[in-house]
């Protein structure tokens, strides 16, 4: 058996008379377009799970991680008040843990080099 193969030529131009070109106007909208949805709270869950891989001091970068996990489940469960305050927190637990890890990081450089 062979398919049958052939060219299929579709016609989408409006069919109905009246205006054409620029002067036609726009096509009606079933209703107002939709609402943006309001902006949801950051988590930080990447930036958390980095801290805890690379910059763990005191377990900052761990508590960051559990602040952003309660971050994301309240987002999900649509509280996002307190998806937005867990979400700060850990982004100051982050900001905390990163600073505090790459300036030890690179004071250990530092008196390693001078020894």
């Amino acid at each position: 058996m062979e398919a049958d193969l052939r060219a299929v030529s579709i016609d989408v131009q409006p069919q109905r008379g009246g205006p054409k070109g620029p002067d036609r106007p726009p096509p009606p909208y079933p209703g107002p377009p939709p609402a943006c949805p309001a902006a949801q709270p950051r988590d930080f869950v990447v930036w958390s799970f980095f801290n805890t891989l690379f910059f763990n001091v005191c377990c900052l970068g761990f508590l960051a991680l559990l602040f952003s996990i309660k971050a994301r489940d309240c987002k999900v469960l649509g509280d996002t008040n307190k998806a937005g305050s867990y979400g700060k927190t850990a982004k100051c637990l982050n900001i905390i843990a990163l600073t505090l890890g790459v300036s030890m990081t690179v004071a250990f450089i530092i008196w390693h080099a001078t020894m």
